[in-house]
């Protein structure tokens, strides 16, 4: 889809911040700290009991040095849980509508579809709801989808292009494949049944939407940002599992 929207200023330079993996934990997903989390938790160093304040000292720097706009790129929530996404939308709503920051939001692998996402109440875990694509884009849509000026929808992607500036534009790609992550919210959360299969993925028509859409911006005058949740290349093993090839 592309639309056209009205943009009025241009700078010699602009100051952004970029997050990545903040992993938000909802206050609600720990009713009562005891072994359920810590087998699931405790073996990783996500920190995920001091998320939440972590992320809310990142907020504060935002209030306090008002930079022109932030990325946001992706695993926002835990693990997807739908609780999560909504409270951390609260809080950038907060910093968007009264301290005049643009912030712009992808999903990332762990924010969609993500069977991992649990409320913990001492020895037991039950399923905590999880988020859809389709939920993402909805709960996050005034961070980015709702002003940009051309998006990725027709793919089923969450991808867009915003023009924030006259001479600035940023691709927010959605390279998420979450068609083979395994989420049945009954019974009892099982880690070995349970899968999580996301990887990095842009189909070919995605690929030549991108191109098409930077183009664009390039020819309008535009310098352009990109981000995206994944690592463009492999700089460790286990970082080529994730990333598939476009075909």
């Amino acid at each position: 889809m592309v639309s056209v929207i009205a943009v009025a200023e241009k700078k010699d330079s602009y100051k952004f911040y970029q997050f990545t993996d903040v992993h938000v934990m909802h206050p609600d997903l720990m009713v009562n700290r005891g072994s359920a989390f810590i087998k699931d938790c405790g073996y990783n160093m996500t920190m995920h009991e001091a998320s939440l304040d972590i992320f809310k000292m990142c907020i504060d720097s935002i209030k306090q040095n008002k930079p022109d706009f932030v990325l946001l790129s992706g695993d926002i929530a835990k693990d997807g849980e739908k609780i999560g996404h909504q409270l951390v939308a609260s809080m950038l709503k907060d910093v968007q509508d009264n301290y005049g920051v643009k912030i712009y939001v992808i999903p990332g692998n762990h924010d969609c579809v993500n069977p991992f996402g649990r409320i913990y109440d001492g020895d037991n875990a039950t399923y905590a709801e999880t988020t859809t694509r389709q939920e993402f884009g909805d709960i996050y849509e005034e961070f980015g989808l709702n002003q940009a000026v051309a998006k990725d929808d027709a793919n089923g992607m969450l991808s867009y292009m915003v023009y924030p500036y006259d001479d600035l534009a940023i691709l927010c790609l959605d390279a998420n494949d979450f068609s083979i992550s395994k989420y049945n919210p009954t019974g009892k959360p099982d880690n070995y049944k349970d899968t999580l299969s996301c990887r990095g993925f842009m189909s070919t028509k995605s690929v030549e939407w991108a191109e098409k859409v930077t183009k664009e911006a390039v020819a309008s005058g535009r310098h352009v940002i990109a981000q995206v949740h994944y690592p463009l290349f492999a700089h460790e093993m286990r970082i080529s599992s994730w990333i598939r090839t476009a075909s």
